[in-house]
C-alpha cells in the first residue's frame, strides 16, 4: 500500500513540475505582453502635427522615428482619418459627432502613431521627438 501512495505522489509531484515549468517558459517568453495587457500599459505613443506642418520635415521625422530599433511601426493618420476614427468612437454620442459636421472645418490635427516593442523604451524616442528641427512640426505628445 504505501509503494502505492509514493507512486502516486511521484506522479503527482511530476505532472505538478511538469505545469509550473510550462507556465514559467510562458511567462518568461511573453512578459512584455502579458504585463502590458494585465496592467494595460500602452506600448504607443501619438504625437500630433501642427497644421500645415511642411510634408518633407513630416517624412523625415517619420523615418527617424522608424529608423530606432525601438520602434515596431510608425504610422500617418491624416486629418481626414482622425475624424473618421472621431465619429466612429463617437457614433452612439449625437452631440460630439454633430460638433464635427460636414463643411465645417476640420478641427482634429495629423498624427503619428508610433508602436514600440516594449513600453518601458518609449522615454528613448522623446530625444528624437524633442529636436529643434522637429518643435516646427510637434503639436503635442501623447502616451
Amino acid at each position: 500500500m504505501s509503494k502505492k501512495i509514493g507512486f502516486i505522489l511521484l506522479i503527482v509531484f511530476f505532472i505538478i513540475s511538469v505545469i509550473l515549468i510550462c507556465l514559467g517558459a510562458f511567462s518568461y517568453f511573453n512578459k512584455n505582453r502579458l504585463k502590458n495587457e494585465v496592467f494595460n500599459i500602452k506600448s504607443e505613443i501619438k504625437v500630433y502635427l501642427k497644421d500645415g506642418a511642411d510634408s518633407s520635415l513630416i517624412q523625415q521625422f517619420q523615418k527617424e522615428l522608424s529608423e530606432n530599433k525601438n520602434v515596431k511601426e510608425v504610422k500617418y493618420i491624416s486629418k481626414d482619418e482622425e475624424k473618421e476614427r472621431y465619429l466612429e468612437k463617437f457614433k452612439n454620442n449625437n452631440q460630439l459627432k454633430e460638433s464635427l459636421q460636414e463643411g465645417e472645418e476640420n478641427p482634429l490635427p495629423a498624427s503619428l502613431e508610433v508602436k514600440t516593442y516594449d513600453s518601458n523604451k518609449i522615454e528613448t524616442l522623446l530625444p528624437i521627438i524633442e529636436k529643434d528641427q522637429y518643435k516646427t512640426i510637434v503639436r503635442k505628445v501623447s502616451y
